[in-house]
């Protein structure tokens, strides 16, 4: 069997026999193989000219060992995954007729599977011909054609599969005449209880393949059980404790008498123009195990429908916790499903409702007091925060905004209220981070989302030009982290750029602040403030407290960087006499940035200053280089 497959792999190219020659090729790698069987997987992508010799392996025959090599990526191989994504969305980067086919691609394909819903039969019929159509183009022949609508695909010759009901897709079973998806129990499976290892119960796990959590509730007491028998310090292979074994037992006749579990394909059944659509999240926990559950729940003139979309769950902390705690991961968990579901889906969900029964988790997400550490990392976590950045490229100015979505509105909305708050420009750059690749996925699965070329050209309406993607970022609102954002803003523009006084009657340097506002500060500091007792409410404690923070980020990790050498420029830059220089304290008041210029130098045995006299508003001063900061960190080239 393992010859006839290299025979035709022969046959078709996919391989190729070489020769042992002296001459070594860049790259050369031997693979070790074995046999590997899936009739699902009938194509291949090819490899490179250059490339080929690094999937070479050896054959041994009755007479001598041959030498092949590779044409087509291997099944099997670390890299086949990525190169096979890359390939099939760098086709229909090249060659899709419109957005909407290329983004069926980027989108409804998981590797080789193309899974879609359309809303009526005509355009799965002109999507799907159009996607066949392009990716032919790059050598993919999409065949195997399966539909609940047999008219959808009766132009296509390759829907033979069609005349099966049960399909398997992404890890689950599809029943195509009722629409429900199910799952099916494992054919290999070891009965007897009394015969499981650790090794033995992991892969009876694994074979549970459940990636929507319909089955978390059965997989998850397997899960416990793993964990106790892990905490015995027990091998592999030692057979689990006989309580241990009891309990998988006990599971195992449960689990094959359960009846099936299957539940609707489809989560908008009556789709109108007039519906609304809420995320819905459950959760609750135990002191074993914590889980999460996501609805949508659709609701129209005379309906309402709630349907399933997906859950998760997850064992307790090996290191016990209090109940509330618990609580509290499985509300974390359940922001993670709300943020997973809203990455993913196309609807737009009107609003998301977080359902909890504890009154201590609700405490502490509203809280404005100090809390724990454990407790202060999670209630972040719930308080999903995102911020919109405009940075001027000539001034180094910035400008922060709070955006409700990712809509176009909310977006055009946001420029707007720069516009209105610091002039119109004549350019928009704007970055291709990771956080914004993230973002434009999303947006292209979404018709109503952010659509950059609409923006663009309502922007050169108004003669202003936009390059790459819009810079646009989902937010979480609330008058408190609203003031910390705002009063973020205004410190880090208040830093100094140019010259230092000399005199405590000179005119303050310019900063950013100067551009935008025509002043250093836009107010009194917020550390004036302190001593009055009609604004010392929570939330007023909380801003201060969060802006306290970000000010001795920007003194202990910011600033002290501009003296951090970098790779093309000479060791550390030396501190010289007239060099412009931030004076570094702990005890510097929020937004006041002590700023002098130096005088003077007193330097070591290598000639490098230890500290210095510098000059500042308020008089000479004298300190460690360590606390000296150059303004304008110098950049001669290494010689």
């Amino acid at each position: 069997m393992y010859q006839k497959t290299l025979d035709t792999d022969l046959e078709k190219g996919y391989v190729k026999s070489v020769t042992f020659s002296d001459t070594t090729p860049d790259r050369l790698w031997y693979l070790p193989h074995h046999p590997v069987t899936d009739p699902n997987k009938p194509g291949k992508v090819g490899i490179i000219e250059t490339d080929q010799p690094s999937m070479r392996f050896l054959w041994p025959t009755e007479r001598s060992i041959k030498l092949f090599q590779y044409t087509r990526l291997i099944f099997g191989a670390r890299c086949s995954p990525t190169t096979a994504i890359f390939v099939l969305q760098k086709t229909a980067s090249d060659f899709s007729p419109n957005q909407a086919v290329k983004d069926l691609v980027y989108n409804s394909f998981y590797m080789d599977d193309f899974v879609h819903s359309f809303e009526t039969i005509q355009k799965a019929k002109e999507n799907t011909a159009l996607l066949k159509k392009t990716l032919s183009k790059g050598g993919f022949s999409l065949t195997k054609f399966v539909s609940n609508e047999r008219s959808a695909i009766q132009d296509f010759d390759d829907s033979k599969e069609n005349d099966e009901n049960c399909h398997r897709v992404l890890g689950v079973h599809w029943n195509k005449s009722t629409d429900r998806l199910f799952h099916k129990k494992p054919l290999k499976f070891d009965n007897n209880g009394n015969s499981y290892s650790i090794r033995k119960l992991l892969s009876l796990i694994a074979c549970l393949c459940d990636p929507l959590g319909t089955r978390a509730p059965l997989v998850i007491t397997l899960k416990i059980i793993l964990q106790d028998v892990w905490k015995e310090g027990l091998a592999w292979n030692d057979p689990v404790p006989l309580e241990k074994r009891n309990s998988i037992q006990k599971w195992i006749d449960k689990y094959q008498s359960a009846p099936l579990i299957d539940f609707p394909c489809c989560i908008n059944p009556k789709s109108s123009a007039n519906e609304l659509h809420e995320l819905h999240i459950l959760r609750d926990p135990s002191h074993l195990a914590y889980g999460a559950v996501a609805f949508i729940r659709t609701s129209s003139e005379n309906d309402v429908s709630c349907s399933f979309l997906i859950s998760k769950a997850k064992v307790a902390p090996i290191k016990q916790l209090s109940i509330p705690k618990m609580e509290l991961q499985a509300a974390v968990l359940g922001t993670c499903i709300a943020r997973l579901v809203k990455t993913h889906q196309i609807i737009l969900f009107k609003e998301t409702v977080f359902w909890c029964d504890s009154t201590a988790v609700l405490a502490w997400i509203k809280s404005s007091d100090k809390l724990k550490i454990y407790v202060f990392n999670r209630r972040d976590k719930e308080e999903k925060a995102y911020i919109c950045l405009f940075n001027c490229l000539v001034t180094q100015a910035v400008h922060l905004e709070v955006t409700e979505d990712l809509t176009t509105t909310t977006c055009m909305t946001a420029i707007r209220r720069f516009i209105a708050r610091r002039g119109q420009p004549r350019l928009f750059l704007s970055d291709n981070g990771s956080n914004f690749l993230g973002a434009r996925k999303q947006i292209r699965r979404q018709p109503l989302k952010l659509y950059h070329k609409f923006i663009r050209q309502k922007l050169m309406n108004e003669s202003v030009e936009w390059r790459l993607n819009p810079p646009s970022a989902p937010h979480f609102g609330g008058v408190v982290f609203s003031t910390i954002v705002i009063e973020t803003e205004s410190l880090v523009n208040a830093r100094p750029s140019t010259h230092v006084r000399s005199d405590i009657e000179d005119e303050d340097p310019l900063t950013p602040n100067h551009f935008l506002i025509g002043k250093a500060f836009p107010n009194v500091p917020a550390c004036v403030f302190t001593e009055i007792p009609t604004i010392q409410t929570k939330a007023w404690t909380q801003v201060r407290q969060r802006l306290e923070a970000i000010w001795k980020r920007l003194l202990k990790e910011y600033i002290p960087n501009l003296n951090t050498r970098k790779k093309w420029l000479k060791p550390d830059a030396k501190l010289e006499v007239n060099d412009v220089v931030w004076v570094l304290e702990e005890w510097n008041p929020r937004g006041i940035w002590p700023l002098g210029h130096v005088t003077r130098t007193f330097t070591g045995p290598d000639k490098t200053a230890r500290s210095c006299e510098v000059k500042t508003a308020l008089g000479l001063l004298i300190r460690p280089a360590v606390k000296l900061a150059h303004v304008f960190p110098k950049t001669t080239p290494a010689g």
